[in-house]
């Protein structure tokens, strides 16, 4: 009887082993085909963050500056991009040199306290460097330098290109806007330029300006800007079309912008904005 219990009691042993044993196994093969691989982190906060901040990322694109927080590059032409509308305190705030045929600035928007008109009326392209001015403090005569080295103006928007510019050649015209740039950022290093393209005369004008002119003028102007590292804007793109100044922007002399052409340029400019 004693032996029986033993025999049995080994055969239940035998039995125990034998499925630890096989327990063993099957964990040592369930662990070759499933490796530990550390602990696992569900990306699921991470590429929701990541996502919300392209969301915002692509909202700041839409209503933050994009050129417009950069300076201008050597080399390149930096013509200013879209923008959010910064309004009439952007356009207040900037400075103008104008000719005689951009007057219509000063009675539409612009401070006329900042406002460069040449002092015999006409900016003549032929003669830029030692073009005077009416310096808007006092009506007194001085060179743009002049006035740049008195008000340090943060941004100076330059408005000319048309007085003189049926006879003036591509170097003379590179040559003399070149140097008031240079004699402008020379007394007053911190201003930043924007350089304006020429904007055309109506179908109805008669006179020596033509569309085929002011097209080789405005690529002498990015020359221009390209070699003095300011800003491009092209003003003219608000006010003409195929080549041509529209009426409903033009004053009766048909090259001169009237209130309507200086509110087009306005926009313009305060919808491609340095910050």
């Amino acid at each position: 009887m004693l032996d029986t219990i033993v025999k049995f009691k080994n055969v239940i042993w035998a039995l125990l082993i034998l499925i630890a044993l096989l327990a063993v196994l099957v964990g040592v093969i369930y662990c070759l085909v499933n490796p530990y691989a550390g602990e696992r982190v569900v990306p699921v906060v991470e590429l929701g963050a990541s996502s919300g901040a392209s969301k915002k990322e692509s909202k700041a694109d839409l209503s933050a500056p994009s050129s417009a927080s950069v300076s201008a590059q050597a080399g390149v032409l930096n013509e200013l991009e879209k923008t959010r509308d910064r309004g009439q305190e952007y356009i207040t705030s900037l400075t103008f040199l104008c000719d005689s045929r951009n007057t219509a600035v000063v009675t539409y928007g612009a401070d006329p306290s900042k406002v460069w008109l040449g002092s015999e009326g006409a900016v003549d392209m032929n003669d830029l460097y030692a073009a005077g001015v009416r310096f808007p403090g006092d009506g007194s005569t001085v060179s743009a330098s002049n006035a740049a080295m008195i008000t340090k103006p943060d941004i100076l928007v330059i408005l000319i290109g048309k007085d003189g510019l049926p006879d003036i050649s591509e170097e003379s015209f590179i040559t003399g806007y070149r140097a008031l740039i240079n004699s402008v950022l020379s007394q007053s290093p911190s201003t930043r330029i924007i350089c304006c393209s020429i904007s055309s005369v109506t179908e109805a004008y008669d006179g020596n300006i033509t569309p085929e002119k002011v097209y080789l003028a405005n690529q002498w102007l990015k020359t221009v800007c390209t070699d003095t590292a300011v800003w491009y804007a092209d003003t003219a793109s608000a006010v003409c079309a195929d080549g041509w100044l529209l009426e409903e922007y033009a004053a009766s002399d048909g090259v001169s912008l009237n209130g309507a052409g200086a509110s087009a340029v306005f926009e313009y400019l305060s919808t491609h904005a340095l910050s």
